[in-house]
C-alpha cells in the first residue's frame, strides 16, 4: 500500500479529487490509486519538514518551518508565498470556502483572500500561543491552540478586516504579477495606488491588440485584486501564449507579462 512512501513519518494528509497528499518530514509525496503507489513531488520546496497541507480548488499549500509554498500543478513544482507572515514556522493550514489561514507554532493568526500572495495578521485578541486546527460551524470559525483550549471568532470580524485592510493607503504605485500564472482560464491581478486618480487595467496581446479592459475608472488609493477570466473579460476563442497587462493611473504606466494555456 506504500509503494514509493519513502519516508513513512506522515504530519499531515489533504485529498483533492482523485490526488492524496502526504506532507512528511522530508517532503510531500502524492497518489493518484487510493494509496498504492506514492511519488515525492517536492521540486521548489526549500523546507522539505511539512507541517501542514491544505487545497483551495488546484492550488495546493504546505506549511513549513521556513514559511507557506503553494503548488498550481498538483505537486509538479512549488513556490514559496510568504508577503505579510511575521512568523514563517507554519504549523496549521485551513481553508473555509473564502480563505486561506495560517497558524504560527510560537503563536500568530493569518488570512489571504489571494492565494497567499498576501497574509493579513489577525492574531488580535489571541494568546501568544501557537494555532493548531480549525474548524468552521455557522458564522463562526473556532480555533485550537495548544495548551490554551478553544477560541471563537466571528467570520464576518475577519472578512471585514480583511475588506479595511485592503484599501489602506500605500506610499507608492505597484503592480504585481498575476497569479496564477501560468493560468486557465482566470487570473487574479493585484495592483496599489498612493492616491486617488483614473485608472486603466488592460490586457493585450503580443502585437498590441487589446484583449479585454479591465478596470476603467476612477480610484482611491489603496490595495485592489481584478480576475481576468478569459471568455467573460474577453472572446472566449483567444489563443493560447504571452499577453501583456498594462496599468495606467496618472504618469504612471507599468506593463506585465503572463501566459495563458489552453
Amino acid at each position: 500500500m506504500n509503494t514509493g512512501l519513502t519516508n513513512p513519518e506522515i504530519n499531515c494528509l489533504v485529498i483533492n479529487g482523485t490526488y492524496i497528499f502526504a506532507g512528511t518530514t522530508e517532503g510531500v509525496f502524492v497518489s493518484n490509486d487510493n494509496a498504492l503507489n506514492w511519488t515525492e513531488v517536492s521540486l521548489g520546496l526549500t523546507y522539505t519538514y511539512i507541517l501542514s497541507l491544505t487545497y483551495n480548488g488546484s492550488n495546493i499549500f504546505a506549511g513549513t518551518g521556513g514559511g507557506v509554498f503553494i503548488s498550481t500543478n498538483f505537486g509538479s513544482n512549488w513556490s514559496g508565498v510568504n508577503s505579510g507572515l511575521t512568523n514563517l514556522d507554519i504549523w496549521s493550514l485551513f481553508y473555509d470556502g473564502i480563505k486561506i489561514y495560517a497558524g504560527n507554532f510560537d503563536g500568530g493568526l493569518f488570512a489571504s483572500t489571494n492565494n497567499g500572495t498576501y497574509w493579513y495578521n489577525y492574531s488580535t485578541g489571541l494568546p501568544d500561543i501557537g494555532v493548531s486546527s480549525y474548524a468552521v460551524k455557522d458564522s463562526n470559525i473556532f480555533i485550537g491552540l495548544r495548551g490554551k483550549g478553544v477560541w471563537k471568532r466571528n467570520l464576518s470580524d475577519i472578512i471585514n478586516v480583511i475588506d479595511e485592510t485592503n484599501n489602506l493607503v500605500t506610499s507608492e504605485f505597484i503592480l504585481e504579477q498575476n497569479y496564477p500564472n501560468p493560468f486557465n482560464p482566470s487570473t487574479v491581478i493585484s495592483y496599489r495606488l498612493p492616491v486617488i486618480g483614473f485608472v486603466t487595467l488592460k490586457v493585450y496581446d503580443v502585437l498590441g491588440r487589446e484583449v479585454a479592459a479591465l478596470v476603467n475608472e476612477e480610484k482611491p488609493a489603496g490595495e485592489y485584486e481584478v480576475e481576468f477570466i478569459v471568455g467573460q473579460d474577453s472572446s472566449p476563442d483567444i489563443a493560447s501564449g504571452i499577453y501583456f497587462y498594462q496599468l495606467k493611473a496618472g504618469e504612471f504606466v507599468e506593463t506585465m507579462k503572463m501566459v495563458f494555456i489552453k
